[in-house]
């Protein structure tokens, strides 16, 4: 179902070897240009950057405005994908 989905967004605890699976099957499902967002805990970007390749990080919670700026971004990728 992963591949129709528009984007993604996920919590997850990289030292925990099953989020690091989930979110690389999730990647590997996908378009390339479909947004993925992850939000990380504090300095995982750094032990993890081949997880995270093609992916937004936040290491904190979204605001509103993140949010609203995901929800731009993957309705764009949608638009682009079904214009093609």
């Amino acid at each position: 179902m992963s591949e129709s989905a528009p984007g993604g967004s996920f919590q997850l605890d990289l030292d925990r070897p099953q989020h690091r699976v989930i979110l690389k099957r999730y990647q590997e499902s996908l378009d390339v240009d479909v947004p993925v967002v992850a939000v990380v805990q504090p300095g995982q970007e750094e032990r993890y950057p081949e997880v995270l390749r093609n992916v937004q990080v936040w290491s904190e919670a979204p605001t509103i405005a993140e949010l609203d700026g995901l929800a731009a971004l993957v309705e764009s990728a949608d638009e682009l994908r079904h214009a093609g």
